[in-house]
């Protein structure tokens, strides 16, 4: 899921055979007969590179959710690409939003963002990124960028036949305040998602 600012585009979601059993069906809704006809992630890993270049990689919790690219990039004989990340459970904790529980449908629910609930794919992806809006928001308002929220690295990787890699610019904080009409940014896309022990979702 490609987003600028909470803005979203468009998404892409595709189901990856991981050439394994599915795993905790009952918690992602995937079956052997949804994976057996799905991609490799072998065969989708160029476009994965593709389409995150660039990117600041977000995910509820995205050491965990990262893991799971390092390891598919890992049985390709690759690193992963160094992608910058957010992680919203950190930026809860920065920003001081957080009361008891840390979960994704906890800490929506704390600031009225609608979440799915059911931990699929694109419910958990929206809700983050409805989540990241808001977050952005309070970042702010209290003169946070990019750095304050623990992203890291802070410079954005880039293919070689690209553009030289951007630095995130410090004046998004300005930018996001009120009578300020938002400029373009680094995008922030949404990557794998929690239900991934049995499929990935690369994203767009």
């Amino acid at each position: 899921m490609n987003v600028h600012l909470g803005v979203t585009p468009f998404a892409v979601i595709d189901i990856v055979n991981p050439r394994r059993d599915p795993g905790p069906t009952f918690a992602h809704g995937l079956t052997s007969e949804d994976l057996d006809p799905a991609p490799t992630f072998m065969a989708i890993a160029e476009e994965v590179t593709r389409r995150l270049d660039g990117a600041i990689v977000v995910a509820h919790n995205v050491n965990f959710d990262f893991n799971f690219l390092r390891y598919e990039y890992g049985r390709l004989g690759q690193f992963v690409p160094a992608w910058p990340c957010l992680c919203t459970v950190r930026a809860a904790n920065v920003l001081g939003r957080v009361q008891g529980s840390r979960k994704l449908v906890d800490l929506c629910a704390r600031e009225w963002v609608v979440c799915a609930g059911d931990h699929s794919a694109l419910g958990d992806a929206e809700a983050t990124a409805r989540l990241l809006a808001v977050y952005l928001r309070y970042a702010a308002a209290a003169g946070f960028d990019f750095s304050h929220l623990g992203v890291r690295p802070l410079e954005l990787p880039s293919l070689p036949e690209q553009v030289p890699p951007r630095v995130p610019d410090p004046s998004l904080s300005e930018s996001l305040r009120p009578g300020h009409a938002a400029e373009p940014h680094p995008r922030a896309t949404i990557a794998v998602p929690r239900r991934a022990r049995g499929a990935h979702r690369h994203e767009g």
